[in-house]
């Protein structure tokens, strides 16, 4: 487990985790406060908001459901991959960048992610 909640634990955190027939096999913790910032980054496509974006903005998915699988591991791990993080804090970039090897290594393993709100 990868942990970003360091100086957070009483706030609100956010979960990725990599699961195969139902067994753990990686989680990424990290306080909400670093995952708002990193989805702030994301821009609206041509057709408008899609993927976690859309969730995100309409407070759905991990927000309204206890482990809200996500449905689209190809197309997360491209939206992901669009935030630029060069301007962000340290912490910032390695919860990202530890997320992005979540996303990366369930999609080529055929693995599941579920995200929650804790």
């Amino acid at each position: 487990m990868k942990d970003f909640i360091v100086g957070f634990e009483a706030e609100p955190e956010i979960r990725f985790s990599e699961t195969h027939n139902g067994e753990p096999v990686d989680t990424v913790r990290m306080w909400e406060g670093y995952f708002d910032e990193l989805m702030g980054l994301l821009v609206p496509g041509p057709d408008g908001w899609s993927g976690l974006a859309l969730q995100y903005n309409l407070v759905t998915g991990w927000y309204v459901s206890p482990s809200w699988r996500v449905p689209d591991l190809q197309n997360t791990v491209a939206e992901w991959k669009s935030i630029s993080t060069d301007d962000l804090d340290t912490e910032v970039r390695l919860a990202h960048s530890a997320v992005l090897d979540l996303l990366e290594h369930a999609r080529r393993a055929g693995h599941s992610v579920s995200i929650e709100c804790l």
